[in-house]
């Protein structure tokens, strides 16, 4: 269970999903991610654009490429936008990526609000964990199979 206390809990969180979408070794696998990541994703920058300080605008619309005049709208349309299959793993690292700047400029949020973040990245977090606690078997399998 994916527990946030504080918005740094929340921040760290998102870093660590953004990092993994990056880094992954499954991003072949991008099918696999199911749809709803990337709404998820939406929703969380959908409801923390309120905190975005001015100077990241150009940030947020260049990782979500927007180009429309008014950003919450544009998020919102893209929420109800699906997302190919073969491009999730990308378009969910950069949404994260935004995620992650918004939870900076945000600093303090309240205990129902980082409630609501978990419950949103929950799914992602379970995923996360998931292809970790795959990789330590596939590893400790490695390992047993061909000792050095």
């Amino acid at each position: 269970m994916l527990e946030l206390n504080t918005c740094q809990d929340a921040e760290t969180a998102a870093q660590s999903l953004q990092l993994h979408f990056f880094s992954s070794p499954t991003r072949e696998l991008s099918s696999c991610i199911p749809p709803d990541f990337v709404t998820r994703a939406l929703m969380l920058v959908l409801y923390l654009l309120p905190y975005m300080k001015p100077h990241k605008e150009p940030y947020v619309r260049s990782k979500l490429d927007i180009e429309a005049p008014i950003l919450s709208q544009a998020v919102q349309e893209a929420i109800n936008r699906p997302v190919a299959a073969e491009a999730r793993y990308a378009v969910l690292e950069h949404d994260l990526r935004v995620v992650v700047a918004l939870l900076r400029d945000a600093e303090t949020l309240t205990p129902t609000q980082l409630e609501y973040i978990g419950m949103l990245l929950q799914p992602l977090w379970d995923h996360y964990q998931s292809t970790l606690a795959l990789q330590r078997f596939l590893l400790q399998s490695a390992r047993t199979t061909h000792p050095r």
